[in-house]
């Protein structure tokens, strides 16, 4: 019997765009995977100086955002866990729960994270234990090696070609600090919870 295949996506989504929900359905696609857990972050220890909108509020535009995903779900282990939020426990969690061993899991990135990845907390350990998926939007790659072999070649066989989607939760932020439309960045959802909490308006 095959192992079901599980994506985990982390991210601080902070809101969920339209970018994140590609990335993650392309990837399902060209990977054939079965389900896909979305890991939001309490605090990323790469963002330790930003302030994030609170954690309940990101949950909750996360879950209005997959409503019409079933085969999404949200792993929120990370926003309960001590902060800075690290890849690598949400890794030995899902590998080591006995719950769990009908599965096999992806982790999911950005193309904008693998010139960090190297410094990771034990990023090789992630590479040991999960394949890596990147959604690459085209870019030559050889400028991003790490110089350190099972990195590079864990990288090199998950480079999955992505559409191009240059959307970022800083722009879509910004955009509505200013009181522009973001119906084309936002799920419809989304979006109505933003207005209603008032939430990133000046």
């Amino acid at each position: 019997m095959s192992r079901e295949k599980v994506g985990l996506y982390g991210g601080t989504f902070d809101p969920i765009h339209f970018g994140h929900l590609n990335l993650a359905i392309e990837m399902m696609e060209a990977h054939r995977l079965n389900r896909l857990w979305f890991c939001p972050a309490a605090l990323s220890p790469h963002k330790t100086e930003t302030l994030l909108t609170p954690a309940q509020h990101r949950l909750n535009m996360l879950r209005l955002a997959l409503e019409q995903f079933p085969c999404c779900e949200i792993l929120d282990s990370e926003i309960t866990r001590d902060s800075p939020s690290y890849t690598v426990d949400t890794v030995r969690q899902c590998v080591n729960d006995p719950k769990n061993k009908d599965k096999e899991f992806y982790l999911i990135l950005g193309e904008d994270c693998l010139a960090c990845f190297d410094r990771w907390k034990n990023s090789e350990e992630i590479v040991s234990s999960v394949s890596l998926l990147i959604g690459s939007r085209g870019k030559r790659q050889q400028a991003l090696k790490l110089g350190m072999e099972n990195l590079d070649e864990a990288i090199a066989r998950g480079l999955t070609p992505m559409h191009n989607f240059e959307i970022s939760s800083t722009d879509v932020r910004e955009r509505l600090s200013k009181g522009r439309y973001c119906g084309h960045l936002v799920p419809a959802k989304v979006l109505d919870y933003i207005c209603k909490n008032k939430l990133f308006f000046t």
